[in-house]
């Protein structure tokens, strides 16, 4: 199969055509509905301070975590 296909040029084009079409199919037939969702990732964090009040910590954690981009 691999000598003819050396051979044959014409041969190796018409099937590399052929699987993009049989793949171009394939991708417009996928069931999307059955992929799972993809949800945002969440971070969990937890601390615990003295003496300080939750906009503290809240604004020491997001410098931390380098969320403060403001």
């Amino acid at each position: 199969m691999f000598s003819k296909i050396l051979q044959r040029p014409a041969l190796a084009i018409g099937i590399s055509l052929l699987m993009v079409f049989l793949g171009g199919l394939s991708i417009v037939r996928l069931p999307i509905s059955q992929f799972p969702n993809v949800a945002p990732v969440a971070v969990m964090v937890n601390k615990q301070s003295y003496n300080c009040n939750a906009n503290v910590v809240i604004k020491q954690m997001k410098a931390r975590l380098g969320l403060m981009r403001r």
